[in-house]
């Protein structure tokens, strides 16, 4: 699958198969995905993949009981190991660290796409319960490595979307100052194009933004 198909494809799935993922699929996703950018090239993700049902469990129920969470075959626990650009740069450190797994979550999305599966990015949960949960027994996460996100995984178990709604492109993109767009991008008609191009979201680049 080509990559705008993977990024057209890509939405967020709550309702999986009950088929199971195999590891050897997710260890596939990561050793592609481990190609991502990163600060300084630290490196700093971790990933805990979680396929227990008590495990997964406990982890929805701190993601403020999103209870479709453990139904998911699998979860991948996004977890920032951060000490290293902490220690360089401080508070600017822990940006660079959040940045470099919000990068690498996405190419695991977009990976999984192309694998037949769907995710779901959960950001939604309280950060003491979830943290608590990863640095008990039950997971045995060291003190000094945070939870960024939980991606639920697996096969995708419901109707197929027709498009994502996003605003026009002209609605958010400026040329080199706040509000300023670029007459000939305008005139050229470059939103019309792309729907043309790929044929996918029919009539959805209609709406607008929200004043």
């Amino acid at each position: 699958m080509e990559l705008q198909q993977c990024i057209q494809n890509r939405r967020s799935v709550r309702k999986y198969k009950e088929q199971e993922v195999p590891n050897e699929l997710v260890c596939e996703i990561l050793e592609m995905a481990r190609l991502a950018p990163s600060a300084y090239n630290a490196q700093n993700w971790r990933f805990i993949i979680i396929t227990e049902k008590n495990k997964k469990k406990e982890i929805s129920e701190a993601c403020f009981s999103q209870h479709w969470i453990s139904e998911a075959p699998m979860l991948i626990v996004v977890c920032n190991f951060h000490k290293r650009l902490r220690d360089m740069h401080k508070d600017k450190g822990m940006l660079f660290s959040t940045q470099n797994c919000a990068i690498i979550s996405s190419y695991i999305q977009l990976l999984a796409v192309e694998r037949g599966l769907g995710t779901c990015w959960v950001g939604a949960f309280n950060p003491e319960e979830l943290n608590r949960i990863i640095h008990s027994p039950i997971l045995q996460v060291p003190a000094d490595v945070k939870v960024e996100a939980v991606l639920t995984l697996g096969f995708p178990d419901d109707k197929k979307h027709e498009g994502h709604i996003r605003n026009e492109f002209n609605n958010f993109c400026y040329f080199d100052k706040w509000g300023s767009k670029d007459a000939k991008v305008e005139k050229a008609g470059i939103t019309e194009k792309v729907k043309k191009k790929t044929g996918f979201f029919k009539d959805l680049f209609s709406i607008k933004v929200r004043e």
